[in-house]
């Protein structure tokens, strides 16, 4: 979740998001728009729950940013229950370019086994990187650079595994490039069995490493 003024953006609707949602306070009717990087479900499992939700509190349209499949699966669902295809409100936009309030918004895609998009969100006063799955990449830690930087980071050291991020190859790209906060995410249980290893691999390349947890809140 991303707070910027009066606009509310959800990044991923992993299952247990609407949960989360009631334990902040946010009203599902207060987002203003929410981001999906890819079909997967841990990412996108609650969207259909949330538009529904969104339809019994008498909300309006929600906009969902995504890449092109995500809509037709969004869209193949609710064509399963009519009487969500008659009430939920949804407008998928795949534009990888979007201005949303006063956050301009642009998507890159990235390494991952399928389409997922990277959300580079900018105001006048900060830029958050979201690297949604992936390996680590030049295109995407540039944009990084001096900058807040959400990553992945689902495996431990030494973990042999492609479409995804361990420490140790995410470590080469943010020497390189740099960014002012590290934000660790997407962490299965073998990688935080590793974590303080990981916390002395990457700590002294960035001003600030966070690992991220279900209803931590920082300031950007």
């Amino acid at each position: 979740m991303l707070v910027e003024d009066e606009i509310l953006l959800l990044v991923d609707c992993g299952l247990g998001t609407l949960f989360r949602l009631g334990q902040t306070g946010i009203d599902v009717n207060d987002l203003d728009a929410v981001l999906i990087t890819h079909h997967h479900i841990d990412h996108m499992g609650d969207l259909l729950g949330l538009l529904k939700a969104r339809w019994l509190e008498g909300g309006d349209s929600l906009s969902v940013y995504a890449p092109p499949d995500v809509g037709d699966i969004i869209f193949k669902i609710i064509e399963i229950y009519p009487y969500l295809k008659e009430n939920v409100k949804v407008k998928v936009i795949t534009d990888p370019v979007a201005k949303i309030g006063d956050i301009f918004m642009k998507s890159i895609p990235t390494i991952h086994s399928v389409e997922c998009r990277a959300y580079i969100l900018e105001s006048k006063d900060w830029k958050v990187v979201f690297s949604g799955d992936t390996e680590p990449f030049k295109e995407l830690l540039e944009r990084a650079e001096g900058n807040i930087l959400i990553h992945e980071c689902s495996f431990p050291p030494r973990f042999k595994v492609s479409n995804h991020t361990t420490p140790d190859n995410l470590l080469q790209y943010i020497r390189l490039h740099r960014p002012s906060s590290l934000v660790l995410t997407h962490l299965y249980p073998q990688a935080m069995e590793w974590r303080d290893e990981i916390q002395k691999m990457l700590s002294g390349s960035v001003d600030l490493l966070i690992f991220a947890e279900d209803l931590k809140s920082f300031e950007v």
